[in-house]
């Protein structure tokens, strides 16, 4: 249940970055990139604090106070497309926005 939770919570700080994203000039893949890479994302939902950093070399962690996350990241276009593993390497969510 918890597991679940934490992916509920994952998906809506990602779409919500999405969103502001969306309000805004779409940015090129380069200057997403340049945007991403490097900086630590920080959101709080339901008291929990989240935070998300995507790294240069393409992989992407999730740490919070419950779960810590390991998954990939890439730029297709415009687009950032997220893939996120579960326990075992399963995968478990996927995304794409732009």
């Amino acid at each position: 249940m918890r597991s679940l939770q934490f992916l509920i919570v994952c998906v809506v700080l990602v779409t919500a970055l999405g969103a502001a994203a969306e309000q805004s000039a779409l940015l090129t893949g380069e200057e997403l990139r340049a945007e991403i890479v490097g900086v630590e994302l920080e959101g709080r939902r339901l008291g929990v604090t989240i935070k998300i950093l995507h790294d240069s070399d393409g992989t992407s962690t999730i740490r919070s106070r419950f779960r810590n996350r390991d998954g990939t990241w890439e730029i297709v276009g415009n687009q950032l497309c997220v893939t996120w593993q579960g326990e075992a390497g399963t995968h478990i969510a996927s995304r794409r926005w732009g």
